[in-house]
């Protein structure tokens, strides 16, 4: 099912850019022109351009569209992409279900008795003045320049590179103080192990002298003495799953684990049967930590996915 909050965002992005830009081409659904000066809708006061669309199931998002809502959102655009092409695959399982895909203040697709794609703008204010989606068609709109696009390709790209760095610089961080409080822990508890005296023993004065007498002689005694100690010290780290999307699309979940990881990120994706015999697939990263350090890393993750994000014990 469509989200509100996305079709509100995506389809005012994508109406912006077809104003703007004349034309605009969507992943697997066709390619949306502007023809003709704006035409009133029957109903509503809305003006809405003459549109022409041509379907195209190899069609690929047009690169420009991209930048402009990276630009526009301030987000990076390989995530853009990845959002932009989860949301183009359900609106194509919207109109493949008999659904109108309505782009506010433009038109809708849906689905032809041929099985192809057409477009109509001529079903009144229910598809070329949403109500959903307050567009304004006299904002936010400037000359397209190409020196002014490759600027933005650039600034899109150094950012996203910042935030990755900073990502890492954290979580290196994070990992040190980590270790260093997991070493101290594991320092404290073995020096205990070594200092208590055995139940019933009356001889303060030669224990320490024996224990240094045997430290040459009994290593590997001694060694056994401190595992359970860094045992313990270890026993409070568990492996968590920090699931953030949800997909019936296989292709989705491979494609886009597939690109964390080229990332970078320690991503996977498993499946769930359902009855009515589709599958469910669940997205995560995975991490071995303490539980008292999930929220922090729960916190972290969000910001650089910009999704949330769900805990699951592994």
């Amino acid at each position: 099912m469509l989200k509100t909050s996305d079709v509100n965002k995506y389809d005012a992005f994508i109406h912006d850019f077809l104003v703007q830009h004349q034309q605009v081409t969507l992943e697997k659904i066709g390619t949306l022109q502007v023809t003709g000066d704006q035409k009133l809708p029957e109903h509503g006061t809305n003006a809405a351009p003459v549109v022409q669309f041509s379907f195209d199931r190899k069609a690929e998002t047009d690169p420009l569209l991209l930048d402009f809502i990276a630009e526009r959102s301030v987000k990076n655009r390989a995530l853009v992409a990845a959002d932009l092409s989860s949301y183009l695959e359900q609106v194509r399982q919207f109109i493949n279900i008999g659904k109108p895909y309505v782009i506010p203040g433009i038109g809708a697709v849906f689905m032809a008795k041929s099985m192809g794609y057409e477009f109509s703008q001529q079903s009144g204010a229910s598809f070329v003045a949403s109500p959903m989606v307050p567009v304004s068609t006299t904002e936010h709109y400037i000359e397209a320049d190409p020196a002014e696009s490759g600027r933005i390709r650039k600034k899109n790209s150094l950012a996203g590179l910042a935030f990755v760095v900073l990502v890492l610089v954290i979580g290196g961080v994070a990992w040190a103080i980590y270790n260093r409080v997991k070493d101290d822990k594991g320092s404290n508890s073995v020096q205990s192990e070594q200092q208590a005296p055995p139940p019933g023993e009356q001889q303060p004065d030669t224990t320490a002298t024996a224990v240094a007498a045997s430290a040459d002689t009994q290593a590997p005694g001694t060694a056994t003495t401190a595992a359970p100690a860094t045992q313990a010290a270890a026993g409070g780290m568990r492996s968590y799953k920090f699931v953030f999307e949800t997909t019936a699309s296989g292709d989705r979940a491979r494609t886009r684990t597939a690109q964390l990881q080229s990332f970078g990120d320690p991503a996977f994706y498993d499946s769930t049967k359902l009855s009515d015999n589709s599958y469910q697939y669940r997205l995560y990263l995975k991490h071995n930590m303490n539980i008292g350090d999930s929220t922090r890393v729960k916190d972290s993750l969000r910001m650089y996915l910009d999704r949330n994000v769900t805990l699951a014990q592994d």
